[in-house]
């Protein structure tokens, strides 16, 4: 009896800590992640610039528009999952729809310091390791800061 007490105790913990848990939206904007976000804010969108727009849609989910420029479509991601690592740090899971590229999705961990933000890790679905450590896999550089413009 016991036993069955301290299983139905776990379980109603572990459903209370299920319940509470945040959205993604309330993740985002209590870290300050929302609003629009670029390496320069004065310089205007394209592609080594791209300007990229955090907001929750009419449907409650959390999607990020990457503006590169009035040359070419907009990149349109969903943000499906989002969770407090530190004071400083999110991870979360996008689904990227992007009309240049094929779906993807990603799991990222998100770095914010001094009022900018950079990618720590990224890797997606297949596997493949776009960032670690706050390096950019491909080139080897660090990846880029970015800052708020506007909200």
């Amino acid at each position: 009896m016991r036993g069955l007490n301290a299983a139905a105790a776990a379980l109603w913990l572990l459903m209370s800590s299920q319940a509470m848990a945040e959205t993604p939206w309330e993740v985002f904007v209590r870290l300050g992640f929302t609003g629009t976000w670029t390496s320069s804010c004065d310089v205007p969108p394209s592609l080594p610039n791209m300007w990229y727009v955090i907001s929750k849609g009419a449907d409650g989910n959390v999607y990020r528009i990457s503006n590169r420029g009035p040359d070419l479509p907009p990149g349109t991601s969903v943000i499906d999952r989002a969770e407090v690592l530190t004071a400083a740090t999110i991870r979360i899971h996008e689904v990227s729809n992007d009309p240049l590229d094929k779906p993807h999705s990603f799991d990222v961990v998100l770095e914010k310091a001094n009022g900018r933000v950079r990618t720590l890790e990224s890797t997606r679905e297949d596997g493949t390791v776009l960032a670690r450590d706050g390096v950019n896999i491909a080139s080897g550089q660090p990846t880029r800061w970015i800052e708020k413009c506007r909200d």
